[in-house]
């Protein structure tokens, strides 16, 4: 693996997201608060140690996921 891409956006960004989705989108039923929650928490204990791992030995690449994306991107 050449570096691992990182998309940094704060939690709650995350969860508007994914809620911005669901109301476009309806359908997925999981798209809840108690489901966003645990997704969070799973995308905490599974990415943050990739981080923390990749970081130190300079194979990790971040980019700031808080913007909006271009238009086509999203």
């Amino acid at each position: 693996m050449s570096f691992l891409l990182y998309l940094e956006a704060s939690h709650e960004t995350m969860k508007q997201r994914i809620q911005g989705r669901a109301a476009s989108n309806p359908g997925r039923v999981d798209d809840n608060d108690e489901t966003v929650k645990k997704r969070l928490e799973v995308f905490d204990s599974q990415t943050v140690p990739l981080v923390n791992y990749y970081g130190p030995i300079g194979k990790l690449r971040r980019a700031n996921a808080e913007t909006l994306a271009p238009k086509g991107m999203a």
